[in-house]
């Protein structure tokens, strides 16, 4: 588990504090108003605690650790398109981890997701989505 910008609470081990703070950026690759496409530029950077250690002294399991160690990028795309009333969306995104100076390294991942959203009413929007995750196994040398 890899916390971004957040408080991790109520581990059973303790480790817990400030995690990995993401910075990214969007930009409108097609800017038109009726299908819009924008890519998104992220990189998560080494805030968090990743070496905290048990009672015992030994240190815990990176996934349980505030932060990563590492430093990572998210690269994604993300398109909408209106359509009779309702907006049919994509993204995609792929996420490339790097190693920390522990020697562990978070698998890679991409993420891919498709739905629709109608408005119904001033302030209720209903939406539905699919999302596919695949994330590559952990290394650990």
């Amino acid at each position: 588990m890899r916390i971004a910008a957040g408080l991790q609470r109520g581990c059973r081990h303790g480790a817990r504090g400030f995690g990995d703070v993401q910075l990214g950026a969007l930009f409108a690759i097609r800017a038109r108003p009726d299908t819009p496409v924008v890519a998104r530029v992220a990189v998560e950077l080494p805030t968090g605690d990743y070496d905290r250690v048990d009672d015992r002294g030994t240190i815990e399991r990176p996934d349980i650790q505030p932060g990563s160690g590492s430093t990572d990028w998210i690269l994604g795309l993300q398109h909408a398109r209106p359509w009779g009333g309702v907006v049919f969306f994509t993204a995609a995104s792929v996420t490339i981890s790097g190693a920390s100076p522990l020697l562990y390294r978070f698998g890679d991942g991409f993420d891919l997701s498709a739905g629709i959203s109608r408005q119904a009413g001033k302030r209720v929007q209903v939406s539905g989505q699919l999302s596919l995750r695949q994330w590559g196994h952990d290394e650990f040398r």
